[in-house]
């Protein structure tokens, strides 16, 4: 014998948010927010940095220079490319991707 759930059902449960996560999330956000706990997470961020990365200081002064700065500055475009290139990327990015989270 066969069990069919009903319509009503099925819909339900798929729609019906999940609300452990949420509460787990909440929850644990108490664990790993306390003060006390930064020197534990920078000696493990220190354990699991790789060794062999070299981390130069132009590198350093490349991401600060170049890197972060929007390309229609870097290319010399001003605060009109600048507002261009935000307008696009708020258009075509942002915008969408907003509202497929939503």
């Amino acid at each position: 014998m066969t069990v069919v759930p009903s319509p009503t059902r099925l819909s339900s449960a798929i729609s019906a948010p999940c609300s452990s996560t949420i509460d787990l999330t909440s929850a644990s956000q108490r664990l790993w927010t306390r003060r006390l706990l930064v020197p534990v997470y920078l000696i493990g961020a220190a354990l699991v940095l790789p060794w062999s990365a070299n981390i130069s200081g132009a590198n350093i002064v490349r991401l600060l220079t170049v890197d972060i700065v929007p390309f229609p500055l870097r290319d010399g475009g001003g605060l009109e490319g600048l507002s261009n290139w935000l307008w696009l990327l708020a258009s075509t990015q942002a915008w969408p991707g907003a509202v497929a989270t939503i």
